[in-house]
């Protein structure tokens, strides 16, 4: 066994641990840059080319909220060595308290091969996402429009930077990954005990109680680590790993701390790809959270997440 698998392992093996600790999670949760391209899992190229694909993503939000996100990624291939990407999503969310749909933030992004020995890759990655969803939708409770916890909205009201780099290595998938909120424009006002939720029917009240406030939200960045093990499976390529994320400072609602809002994500992940022809790929991408952290005011909290995918290239 190589010195490379063998780290492979070691480092699973870490993340592991920092699971098994019950340390502080946000959850199955992607503020961009876990999907990001070159640091998101299964798919990747030796030579770049065009492709569109749609990928519909299903996942339960926090109270049990149906998270329905339909998108469409587009990459052109600048050279066989850059791409660029665009994400457009939309959203359609539904739950006790009502619920909410529209575009979603929009993702621009471009991955480069840095350079391939055969065995051995690496490619970095730069990108935004762009603060093209909505933090303030409503819906009618008791004869009055009430502003939507976040895990209801379609944005997180920020202009992102996105930056990593991943290397492969045979079977082996390392990513590190940034997120960094270069602007906050939170425009939702939802406090689970404000006087707009206290003025709820009381059957609503109550289930509105359960959610986390977020009122002017700001969020802190996020650094990002995966570790993942591809498996050939006749024409097709299982991809199975871990993801962490660090939530690294403490979020900020209505202008104050959020305590237990920073901490350590462990994610399990899977993907599947199988490739219909030369041009055309399906697949399915799939996630849970291994451990949960005690505040997630961005409302990005998944209990699972499941996507397939069509992809094909022109």
């Amino acid at each position: 066994m190589s010195f490379l698998t063998r780290a492979g392992f070691a480092l699973v093996a870490v993340f592991l641990s920092v699971g098994a600790t019950g340390a502080l999670a946000q959850g199955c949760s992607d503020a961009g840059v876990c999907t990001a391209p070159g640091l998101s899992s299964g798919h990747t190229e030796n030579e770049f080319r065009n492709f569109v694909s749609f990928e519909p993503t299903f996942g339960v939000g926090e109270e049990g909220t149906s998270v329905f996100s339909p998108s469409v990624v587009v990459g052109l291939a600048l050279g066989k060595s850059t791409q660029v990407q665009l994400k457009v999503p939309y959203f359609v969310t539904s739950g006790d308290l009502g619920g909410a749909s529209g575009i979603g933030d929009i993702t621009v992004s471009a991955v480069r091969h840095l350079w391939n020995s055969g065995k051995m890759s690496m490619d970095a990655t730069l990108g935004l996402r762009l603060p093209t969803g909505k933090t303030d939708l409503t819906d009618e409770i008791g004869g009055n429009d009430f502003v939507l916890p976040m895990v209801y909205q379609t944005g997180l009201g920020t202009l992102d930077l996105l930056a990593g780099v991943s290397m492969r290595y045979e079977k082996w998938l390392f990513a590190v990954g940034y997120q960094q909120p270069l602007s906050q424009d939170n425009k939702n006002t939802f406090l689970a005990s404000g006087s707009e939720t206290l003025s709820l029917p009381d059957d609503k009240a109550k289930q509105a109680k359960e959610y986390f406030s977020s009122k002017d939200l700001e969020r802190a960045p996020d650094v990002v680590l995966r570790a993942e093990r591809a498996f050939d499976i006749k024409s097709s390529s299982l991809s199975v790993g871990l993801l962490s994320v660090f939530h690294m400072g403490k979020d900020k609602v209505a202008g104050q701390d959020v305590d237990d809002s920073q901490g350590v994500t462990l994610n399990l992940s899977a993907s599947w790809e199988y490739p219909v022809s030369d041009r055309v790929t399906v697949g399915v991408n799939a996630g849970t959270p291994l451990a949960v952290r005690k505040e997630r005011p961005a409302g990005l909290t998944r209990g699972f997440v499941i996507s397939p995918a069509v992809r094909i290239k022109f």
